[in-house]
């Protein structure tokens, strides 16, 4: 998954505005750190199936779709992909804290958050 995330970081790099590169590399880099923590400490708990997912799935489709988008499309878009960009990265920057201090009460509640608004109650495993 990690290797995933690597090439992710590389496809942003030559396919997106600077502008969208800047908000795309701070969510990488905290799933880089944030996987391999979140995976040997709390292996099987909704927040590491979910965290797990946004790097599998929700961020590389929400990349490739946008970078697949003619011009026209990305303009109308933007906006969009930066305020969800925003968001994940605010969210996981919570979640790489609360795992740091080992706050497990706060796991569900940010586990059903990621759920809820970025994969539509779609089966994130």
């Amino acid at each position: 998954m990690l290797l995933g995330l690597v090439k992710l970081n590389i496809q942003v790099r030559t396919d997106l505005p600077r502008d969208i590169i800047e908000k795309c590399e701070p969510v990488i880099d905290t799933l880089r750190e944030l996987i391999p923590v979140i995976n040997g400490d709390y292996p099987g708990s909704e927040l590491t199936l979910m965290v797990n997912a946004t790097a599998r799935s929700y961020l590389p489709d929400l990349i490739n779709e946008y970078a697949g988008l003619n011009e026209e499309a990305r303009a109308s878009r933007r906006q969009g992909l930066v305020e969800a960009l925003e968001l994940l990265s605010v969210r996981l920057t919570e979640i790489a804290w609360i795992v740091h201090e080992k706050k497990e009460s706060e796991f569900d509640a940010q586990a059903k958050f990621l759920k809820v608004k970025f994969f539509n109650n779609m089966d994130a495993h």
